[in-house]
């Protein structure tokens, strides 16, 4: 779920772009169908994890990997917005989210792909409140 990186490559240009993308599109299409404030927040997160479970059952593995690469970069921003952070790469190439200078390395797409295909035991919205603890010392 979580690794201690020191080294890492931060991701640049086009693929960061797409990743920003996603980000805007997750945060409209959630904003307009939410009655509360859609961000980077818990509320948000768990309305995320109840999207992916109420269609996960409805759609077929490459549309799972599709909403997975849709979907990951929101998780991964609000991550980064706890405490600070930036994409990277990890050295097989994998991009995740480097948090407090490389003491936590997250794997967003990972945990949203597993939920996608396990359900809520690999819910992201516990990986979220699990990150939120050890980014708070607890």
């Amino acid at each position: 779920m979580t690794e201690v990186m020191d080294d890492y490559q931060p991701v640049t240009g086009d693929i960061l772009e797409e990743l920003n993308s996603h980000v805007v599109y997750i945060n409209q299409m959630f904003s307009e169908q939410c009655e509360f404030d859609f961000g980077y927040n818990l509320e948000s997160i768990e309305a995320l994890d109840s999207f992916i479970n109420s269609t996960r059952e409805l759609l077929d593995d490459d549309s799972k990997g599709d909403i997975a690469r849709i979907v990951a970069p929101f998780l991964g921003e609000a991550l980064i917005s706890i405490h600070g952070g930036n994409w990277a790469y990890y050295p097989e190439g994998d991009i995740g989210v480097n948090l407090c200078g490389g003491k936590i390395m997250a794997s967003p797409h990972s945990k949203v792909e597993k939920q996608l295909f396990n359900g809520e035991e690999d819910s992201i919205s516990f990986f979220y409140k699990v990150i939120l603890k050890k980014l708070s010392g607890e």
